[in-house]
């Protein structure tokens, strides 16, 4: 059995107010295809999740029916078997094309790299599918778990509220 992992209960961010904080929680397998915010979701079947790892809370992706979460760190695409999965009303968030990495207003945060830096939720394309992931501000990319590997993307999107 999968645990909810402990978040905060606002959904706004004291450090920088136009940063969105969105409530992460485990949800019945049943339940994804409804609540998942990214685009084709009964194709790909990719959620929005995220997981602790080695010190750092990561976004990253769900395959619907898989029983763990996988993470980009250090070059690897790392299976997480205890994560979170985003929740949002529909209409709530939206994907918004980004590249270099900025901080743009009203991105939803969803984790921290393990030195404290804020990591928001994004999405890459590659290999012919849609991929969640970190976007890692100061390495001014969204990183994707994809194939065992962390795959840095330039051009990415940022979930947005």
């Amino acid at each position: 059995m999968h645990q909810a992992l402990p978040h905060s209960a606002d959904n706004t961010s004291n450090d920088s107010p136009s940063i969105t904080r969105l409530h992460f929680k485990l949800d019945a397998a049943l339940n994804f295809s409804l609540k998942c915010p990214t685009q084709n979701i009964t194709l790909l079947r990719l959620l929005v999740a995220r997981a602790y790892f080695n010190g750092a809370l990561i976004p990253g992706k769900l395959h619907a029916g898989h029983t763990s979460c996988y993470v980009a760190w250090n070059g690897q695409e790392h299976p997480v078997p205890n994560y979170e999965v985003l929740v949002a009303p529909p209409g709530v968030l939206r994907w918004v094309p980004s590249t270099g990495g900025y901080l743009l207003a009203n991105a939803v945060l969803g984790g921290h790299s393990e030195n404290g830096e804020q990591l928001l939720v994004g999405r890459a394309y590659h290999a012919g599918t849609t991929v969640p992931g970190k976007v890692h501000p100061s390495h001014r990319v969204c990183y994707i778990p994809y194939g065992g590997q962390e795959i840095p993307v330039s051009h990415y999107d940022v979930l947005m509220r």
